[in-house]
């Protein structure tokens, strides 16, 4: 009985011995493996010891996958686990082998075909050089076919709509913004439910003036695609952004959009803003 006792507190005992070991000193591996997850070419494994800064490689060209850019790396192969940015680092609590995927996205030019029939404008890689710290929402702005060309009012009335931004990616918030105040009395309402999708809701929406000068620097400037290649006449007018004019007294007041005349590029120093009752051209995008 008592050898039994004593057997079952030295197990007792291992235990927790072992329990408290750090596996960096034990004679346990600490790495990172780098999958391809689709691509090819490798990456060495990374061996660190537990606590100290490890960079995650940045993947130049040492993995590729044909249509694809790299994105980031992730803890499952199917992006549902934790991203780690290119450069990125591992956390410090982190031991044993830790296997990480390549994420991938498909690549897109500049005037390719979109996934809903526009013509691909934008790319925060292309033209950000961005890389990112978690998987973005979107990477591509695509501008929508001829059959979606749109004319009127930025608004009915010139009501201040504050919070609306010039830059890349920020027409879907200005867009709702737009919506919030004006209902359907708007043309950012018409990018949004344009009668060619029965009236639903759609992702289109009124693109920012940022957005408005790369649709004609990356596109329109280069090969025409900004007629949008459906046999229609470039427009000889302006094309409404969802970005307002500034605060009430400067030079371009909330009474007024900016917009971008897409004949000769014409933006006026990037400052050309025009009465909101006034009626131009829209032409919608989307993010993907």
């Amino acid at each position: 009985m008592a050898r039994k006792l004593l057997l079952c507190l030295l197990a007792a005992f291992a235990v927790i011995l072992f329990a408290g070991c750090d596996n960096s000193n034990n004679g346990g591996v600490n790495q990172i493996v780098l999958h391809p997850n689709g691509g090819v070419g490798s990456i060495e494994p990374i061996s660190f010891n537990v606590g100290e800064a490890v960079q995650i490689p940045y993947n130049e060209d040492e993995i590729t996958r044909e249509g694809y850019d790299f994105i980031i790396w992730n803890t499952k192969n199917d992006g549902t686990g934790k991203d780690y940015g290119r450069m990125g680092y591992l956390d410090e609590d982190e031991r044993g082998t830790i296997n990480l995927y390549a994420q991938w996205y498909k690549h897109y030019d500049m005037g390719d075909l979109g996934p809903q029939g526009g013509r691909v404008f934008f790319s925060r890689i292309a033209d950000l050089d961005e890389y990112f710290t978690e998987f973005p929402e979107w990477i591509y702005l695509e501008v929508a076919p001829s059959e979606y060309h749109i004319a009127g009012q930025w608004a009915i009335t010139r009501v201040d709509i504050p919070g609306t931004k010039p830059d890349e990616g920020a027409g879907k918030v200005n867009t709702e913004l737009i919506i919030e105040v004006h209902g359907e009395d708007c043309i950012a309402y018409q990018c949004k439910y344009p009668s060619v999708a029965g009236g639903e809701a759609t992702d289109w929406y009124l693109p920012s003036r940022l957005e408005l000068g790369y649709l004609f620097k990356n596109v329109f400037k280069h090969s025409g695609y900004a007629t949008f290649e459906l046999g229609l006449e470039t427009p000889d007018s302006f094309l409404w952004s969802s970005t307002q004019g500034f605060i009430s007294g400067d030079q371009y007041p909330t009474g007024h959009a900016a917009v971008f005349r897409f004949v000769d590029g014409q933006v006026y120093n990037q400052n050309n803003y025009q009465n909101k009752e006034s009626s131009y051209f829209a032409r919608p995008v989307r993010q993907f």
